[in-house]
């Protein structure tokens, strides 16, 4: 197994593990905007990822923890923002690692025409969870 394939397979088990969506299609949509928006950021971003994400991914003890500020990072690079952690309630707060089971985390952009980017989506989101989600990553309400 390569290390991109061990570093992916292991990153899929910590998603799965914590009950979590992919998030990994979300993340390459940012990417996509990236390419489009801003070239040096989208290059910035695949640097990050192939230098830093991937040998972590593969050798560290909370690969998740590691994808998460991957997302925090693709986030920031779309724009200044929050990374926010959403709990079963549908309280908000900043998030810090660790992840914590259940949690909802959305990087919130500053600039509302650059959509809210879901870095860890439960497989089960709460009713406070799917409307937060909702009106924030997709612009619905109710």
């Amino acid at each position: 197994m390569t290390d991109r394939h061990h570093a992916e397979a292991r990153l899929e088990a910590a998603l799965a593990a914590a009950g979590l969506e992919d998030s990994r299609p979300a993340l390459r949509a940012r990417l996509k905007l990236l390419r489009q928006r801003d070239e040096q950021a989208f290059e910035e971003a695949v640097r990050r990822y192939e230098q830093e994400v991937l040998p972590a991914l593969a050798t560290s003890g909370a690969p998740l923890d590691v994808w998460l500020e991957y997302a925090r990072a693709l986030g920031e690079l779309s724009g200044s923002g929050d990374f926010v952690a959403i709990d079963a309630t549908g309280r908000a707060s900043s998030w810090e690692p660790p992840y914590s089971p259940g949690t909802l985390v959305l990087h919130l952009p500053d600039d509302h025409t650059v959509p809210a980017l879901p870095a860890a989506v439960p497989l089960e989101p709460t009713a406070a969870q799917q409307a937060a989600s909702g009106l924030l990553v997709e612009g619905r309400l109710g």
